[in-house]
């Protein structure tokens, strides 16, 4: 009702999303999750405020940054969630420099640095 009410229109139906693995099947939605995993990172090492209101924060930034972006509040939720857990890390690129999300202990994690393409070195830990 309350998502109703904000948005004026129904959620989805179905359930919702518990995992960020869906990420690596589009490059775009990938390079998003990652701008909002930094954002997410800079606004955590800065505020002490508690978890959720440092993704609030985040992902309103987030929509200002990249207003035409189609990252939902789930995802960046969850984005936030697996990197205080651990399950994914941001390195960058040895190449280019740019910002890498690495969704640890999976295979379909990229290889490659998806601005630059460059092979990604396998001493991630």
């Amino acid at each position: 009702a309350t998502y109703k009410e904000i948005l004026g229109r129904s959620g989805s139906s179905g359930p919702i999303k518990e995992s960020i693995r869906g990420l690596t099947r589009n490059v775009k939605q990938y390079k998003e999750a990652t701008l909002f995993a930094k954002i997410f990172r800079a606004i955590e090492a800065e505020n002490i405020h508690g978890d959720i209101h440092n993704v609030i924060q985040a992902f309103d930034l987030f929509k200002i940054s990249l207003p035409s972006g189609s990252l939902d509040f789930t995802t960046a939720w969850l984005v936030s969630r697996d990197l205080r857990n651990k399950k994914l890390l941001i390195t960058e690129c040895g190449h280019c420099y740019s910002a890498v999300l690495i969704i640890l202990g999976s295979e379909k994690s990229l290889e490659r640095c998806c601005v630059c393409k460059t092979v990604l070195k396998q001493s991630i830990s």
